[in-house]
């Protein structure tokens, strides 16, 4: 007479048997009959694209989507932010380092390029300033370095303009406006270069 095994049992025989797969080495398919009814095959996985996930490796290189970054800190704010991506031909590790404690990365400083993804890193400015961002593998090499710039926006917008006709009129303005104020003032210059007269005006606007 056959006995019958209670749901349960069949369940934990087949659990316990998948563990014992998983710490078996060989890499022919293996079948074990973990209980009536059930079969459990283990296939080998060897490296060769049948379910093993690819080793990282130590990065040779690192590409990156800019030579140097800037930002602006705005007026009346106190933060700015800057952000590099980066991406690798292999599956590997960068660590991230700034040279100045006003640059903080955004999350952890190490972190595996996944090979052909592209991983964006950000970081928070805290004061204007200048510095470097390094990026190197596991074995402390250098892979990248992108200097940066942080500065503080101007409290004024200017502009420039310069043209010469046919008659030999040189002319220029300059003219600046400054930010939330709605004050702007131009200054307009022409010079005719065969007779040597020179013509100025300055005008300025307001707006609320």
């Amino acid at each position: 007479m056959r006995a019958c095994l209670h749901p349960l049992t069949t369940l934990l025989l087949a659990t316990l048997a998948s563990f014992a797969l998983a710490d078996d080495a060989a890499e022919e398919p293996t079948v074990i009959h973990a209980a009536e009814g059930i079969t459990i095959t283990k296939v080998g996985l060897n490296g060769d694209g049948r379910g093993e996930a690819v080793p990282p490796v130590i990065l040779p290189e690192v590409f990156l989507n800019a030579q140097n970054v800037n930002a602006e800190i705005p007026l009346g704010g106190a933060t700015a932010t800057l952000s590099v991506t980066a991406a690798s031909k292999l599956t590997g590790a960068v660590v991230v380092e700034t040279s100045s404690d006003d640059l903080v990365l955004r999350g952890d400083s190490r972190v595996t390029l996944r090979a052909g993804d592209r991983r964006t890193f950000s970081f928070t400015a805290f004061a204007p300033h200048a510095g470097t961002i390094t990026f190197r593998n596991d074995a402390g090499d250098v892979l990248a370095v992108v200097p940066y710039t942080v500065s503080m926006q101007s409290p004024f917008r200017q502009r420039v303009n310069v043209s010469l006709n046919d008659s030999l009129d040189l002319s220029g303005s300059y003219g600046v406006s400054f930010r939330d104020s709605g004050l702007s003032v131009s200054v307009n210059v022409r010079w005719n270069i065969p007779d040597g007269r020179v013509r100025g005006s300055v005008s300025g606007s307001y707006s609320w």
